[in-house]
């Protein structure tokens, strides 16, 4: 079952949160910044013991508008993450000013 995770756009955001990933609950540590030199939104993920399970995960939508985010590290077993555009904006990705609004993060299992 799919889960929004609650993002919003302040720069910096720690979160810990509970999701339905294959068939059981999994804990997850996410580490949300904004690169100013990038322009783009950029994510760590950690498991309970603060292990990294995947590092410099790009917050891009994809040519459909829903690309899985973390395709590149499905060893980890991690589930799959989406950037959808909500709202129609004329973006390809997030700025600093519309993620969690315009564009929203999608968890779900592998």
């Amino acid at each position: 079952m799919a889960v929004i995770v609650p993002l919003t756009n302040a720069a910096n955001q720690q979160l810990s949160v509970s999701l339905p990933i294959n068939g059981g609950t999994t804990q997850l540590g996410l580490t949300i910044r904004y690169s100013d030199i990038g322009q783009m939104w950029m994510m760590t993920v950690r498991d309970t013991t603060g292990n990294v399970a995947a590092d410099s995960v790009a917050f891009t939508t994809g040519d459909a508008g829903g690309a899985n985010i973390l395709a590149p590290f499905a060893t980890a077993l991690i589930g799959s993450a989406y950037i959808i555009n909500v709202s129609g904006s004329p973006l390809d990705y997030p700025d600093d000013s519309v993620l969690g609004s315009d564009f929203i993060m999608i968890w779900d299992s592998n």
